[in-house]
């Protein structure tokens, strides 16, 4: 399911004066994971309403409106991508290893690497490496046993990256071990030293050759930790989407996760 946010849905997302912005807020906080997006006339038109002189919250100037929704832009860059991943799959094969080598160029170009960026390598790899080779999805893992290590690295990392308090990250990562009962005393929280993007980019590939109800079963519990406080940061959906992506397994609703809750 996409979802397409109109001029009326944008504008009560954004003005926390509107009378319906609690409700757009609990909503995006449900859906902000799954694929979304606006387009140049809705912005316009959410432009054209919020610097209106008249406008019952107060004026803004079109430059302030405009820097709002680059903000909230930012979180619907992957949803994009995951758009033309089709068109990257038409790539000939001679070019894809030059297409990969210009990926990792500009994703190590400032020396480090960011969630986005992250994410975006894992979802292009994958998508493009699943499609030309099949022996790649290969199930050699149908033991939860087998892959404790890997996922105490996915669920930590995703819990530090709902919160820079360790306490509430490891409030989050209990929430998502619960979900896992056959191994919950097995697997730890980490540190972030122990979590980060190497770790877990090691962690997805061992994951990602398990049997099909140890990924999905893990996708709910990684669904559960970011969801744990009831709001989505960007950093936790494109980490998710990659761990989606990566255990070729599609992201539960979040609807369903917080019902299950």
């Amino acid at each position: 399911m996409a979802w397409l946010l109109d001029v009326n849905a944008l504008i009560a997302l954004l003005d926390s004066d509107h009378v319906h912005h609690e409700i757009m807020h609990r909503w995006f906080a449900r859906h902000a994971a799954e694929q979304w997006a606006t387009s140049p006339i809705t912005e316009n038109g959410v432009v054209r309403v919020l610097s209106q002189p008249v406008y019952p919250s107060g004026q803004r100037t079109p430059a302030e409106v405009i820097q709002v929704l680059r903000r909230l832009k930012h979180a619907h860059k992957l949803p994009i991508l995951q758009l033309a991943l089709p068109a990257l799959k038409a790539l000939p094969r001679a070019a894809l290893g030059s297409f990969a080598g210009t990926l990792d160029d500009l994703v190590q170009m400032d020396g480090k690497v960011s969630t986005f960026e992250f994410a975006l390598q894992r979802l292009v790899l994958r998508a493009l490496g699943t499609g030309r080779d099949p022996s790649a999805s290969v199930i050699q893992i149908y033991s939860f046993q087998a892959v404790t290590a890997e996922i105490s690295v996915v669920l930590s990392a995703l819990a530090h990256a709902s919160s820079d308090n360790s306490a509430e990250a490891g409030r989050a990562f209990a929430e998502g071990a619960s979900q896992l009962k056959l191994v919950e005393g097995r697997i730890a929280f980490l540190s972030e030293a122990e979590c980060g993007l190497v770790q877990l980019d090691a962690a997805l590939d061992k994951l990602a050759t398990s049997s099909g109800p140890i990924k999905q079963r893990l996708l709910m519990a990684a669904a559960h930790v970011v969801s744990a406080d009831g709001v989505l940061l960007t950093a936790e959906a494109e980490l998710l989407r990659a761990i989606a992506a990566s255990l070729d397994v599609p992201i539960p609703p979040m609807a369903s996760v917080a019902d299950a809750a």
